[in-house]
C-alpha cells in the first residue's frame, strides 16, 4: 500500500513538475510567437541575426531548458526517495494538498465549474472515439 501510494505520489509530483515546466516554456514560446515582427527585427538587427535565426536560437534554448528542467525533476525525485526526512515532508505536503483539494472541490462556487469540466471531458472522449471510428473505416 505504501509503495503504491509513493508511486502515485511520484506520478503526481511528475505531472506537477512537467506541467510547471511546460507552462513556463509555453509562456516563453507565446512571447516569442506573439512578438511583433518589428520588435524581432530591431532585436536581430543589433545581433546581426535574421528573425528566423533568432527564433531558431530561442527554440534551441527552450529545448535545452526543458531538458535541464527534466533532469532537475528526476534528481529531486531521487533525493526525496533517498532522504527519509524529505519523504516525510513530501507525504505531509501531499496529504495537506489532498485535504485542501477536497475542501475546495466541495465549495459551492467551485462545484458547478467541476461539473462543467467533467462535461467537457466527456465531450472530448466522445469526439476522440468518433474520430477513431472514422479513422478505422478509412
Amino acid at each position: 500500500m505504501k509503495k503504491m501510494f509513493l508511486s502515485g505520489t511520484v506520478v503526481l509530483f511528475l505531472f506537477c513538475a512537467i506541467n510547471a515546466v511546460d507552462q513556463q516554456n509555453a509562456s516563453k514560446q507565446n512571447a516569442l510567437d506573439s512578438a511583433q515582427p518589428a520588435t524581432i527585427q530591431q532585436a536581430t538587427a543589433q545581433t546581426a541575426m535574421t528573425p528566423e535565426q533568432f527564433k531558431a536560437k530561442m527554440n534551441e534554448f527552450i529545448n535545452k531548458r526543458r531538458q535541464i528542467s527534466m533532469q532537475i525533476y528526476q534528481q529531486r525525485v531521487q533525493v526525496i526517495k533517498d532522504d527519509p526526512n524529505l519523504r516525510i515532508l513530501h507525504k505531509t505536503i501531499l496529504d495537506l494538498h489532498a485535504k485542501m483539494a477536497k475542501q475546495l472541490n466541495a465549495n459551492p462556487k467551485i462545484v458547478p465549474l467541476i461539473d462543467k469540466g467533467k462535461e467537457i471531458d466527456s465531450e472530448m472522449e466522445k469526439l476522440i472515439k468518433d474520430y477513431q471510428n472514422i479513422a478505422k473505416d478509412r
